[in-house]
């Protein structure tokens, strides 16, 4: 296949005796510290040059502790972070944000909408106001919902002009079965919007429980189609991975569903649509790696 430069779309770092993880309960693989250092080691060895850190806890102190990790790191090209998309001071939650010392390295902010019992809690006008300053702010909406959540996502989107979204692991398919409520007629209408691109991310975990590699390879085959490959980001999703699967098992996987695809394609894949989306600085990135060394 030729090779190329890696840019990890979404990766995360944790504490797991900190407060608000209480998520990792009952899997001692993920419940325990993981570090910017520990991927770092993984991901250099994988020829991961860059990689976007991403939310975890809906709390801003959470995010102005990953900026202060990004600047501190050699790979980390940008953090996708936290605002509280109903607070009616959310424009200025953002400009605090992009104002604090390493608030450019902020490209992004995400909300655990999976977590919201309420499956249209993005078309509340509250929340239409804060995805409309997201918008404004410039920075990129990473988009985390489950399949029954699509369909208001693709409302929300489709009102909020301007709005530049990145679904996270591709909604969470069923990838035995695509047509599951709707996955691949609420995807297809999110790509349809030119809006939106879609990590390739979080499939590995499917093949913990349903669904074989072959299944995977097909959902990626339609996501190919749909958002073509100048749409398409790949995300290792490590440490959440490990539960099934080692970066280097997720990097097998995604490079076997991207097979076909021309070297150019793969470039665009596997890096430089993550820097266009997120509008990553690469030149500031690695003069911090030049000072650093």
């Amino acid at each position: 296949m030729g090779a190329f430069v890696i840019l990890d779309a979404h990766f995360h770092v944790w504490d797991a005796s900190q407060g608000g993880h209480e998520w990792l309960e009952g899997t001692p693989t993920l419940a325990r510290r993981h570090t910017v250092g520990e991927y770092e080691a993984i991901a250099h060895a994988n020829g991961v040059e860059g990689a976007i850190l991403v939310q975890v806890r809906n709390d801003a102190a959470e995010t102005f502790e990953f900026l202060d990790l990004a600047k501190e790191s050699t790979m980390v090209s940008g953090v996708v972070g936290w605002v509280d998309l109903e607070a009616p001071d959310v424009v200025e939650q953002l400009a605090a944000l992009r104002e604090s010392p390493y608030g450019h390295l902020l490209v992004g902010v995400r909300h655990l909408v999976e977590a919201e019992s309420d499956p249209h809690y993005l078309e509340r006008d509250s929340v239409r106001r804060g995805l409309a300053a997201v918008a404004a702010s410039g920075l990129v909406f990473d988009l985390l919902v489950r399949p029954r959540q699509l369909s208001s996502a693709l409302h929300a989107v489709r009102n909020c002009e301007g709005l530049k979204v990145v679904l996270d692991h591709a909604g969470f398919p069923n990838v035995t079965d695509l047509d599951q409520e709707s996955w691949s007629a609420n995807v297809r209408g999110l790509a349809r919007t030119g809006q939106v691109a879609c990590k390739l991310s979080g499939f590995v975990t499917e093949l913990g429980s349903r669904g074989s590699e072959a299944h995977v390879l097909r959902a990626s085959e339609f996501l190919v189609e749909i958002f073509t490959t100048r749409s398409l980001l790949f995300g290792s999703d490590w440490p959440v991975c490990l539960q099934v699967a080692s970066f280097e098992e997720v990097l097998r996987l995604a490079r076997a569903s991207l097979v076909n695809l021309l070297p150019s394609e793969l470039h665009d894949v596997f890096g430089e649509n993550a820097r266009r989306w997120y509008q990553i600085n690469s030149d500031e990135v690695r003069n911090r790696t030049m000072v650093q060394r």
